[in-house]
């Protein structure tokens, strides 16, 4: 995370990179860098629940449970398996070799959308 806020500092170093609203502007302009950091090794899926309800057919019901996306944000990652599973991991910004996938369904607090 060293590296990224130091990129970061210095795209904002640089009144070309800075991400504001440039005057009369709506838009903050893009500008892409390159922060060399060795790839992290995501820690395996916890035991997850059966979903019968999902459509899926009997032979993907017995595949291996598996991250099939990932979003990242700012500090945590959000995945989807291929069984449906919707899974959260947070605080990435920690030194902390704990990390670990939190199921998430709607009665562990996932907002529920429906209206």
């Amino acid at each position: 995370m060293d590296r990224y806020n130091e990129a970061m500092a210095k795209l904002d170093e640089d009144k070309s990179t800075r991400a504001i609203v440039p005057d009369g502007g709506t838009v903050i302009p893009c500008h892409t860098q390159e922060v060399n950091m060795d790839p992290i090794k995501l820690p395996s899926l916890p035991d997850l629940p059966d979903l019968p309800s999902t459509g899926l057919p009997e032979e993907e019901h017995r595949k291996e449970t598996k991250l099939i996306k990932i979003v990242a944000r700012f500090s945590s990652l959000v995945g989807l398996t291929n069984k449906g599973h919707v899974l959260k991991m947070g605080e990435l910004y920690r030194k902390d070799p704990t990390w670990t996938w939190q199921y998430v369904s709607e009665s562990a607090g996932w907002p529920d959308t429906r209206s």
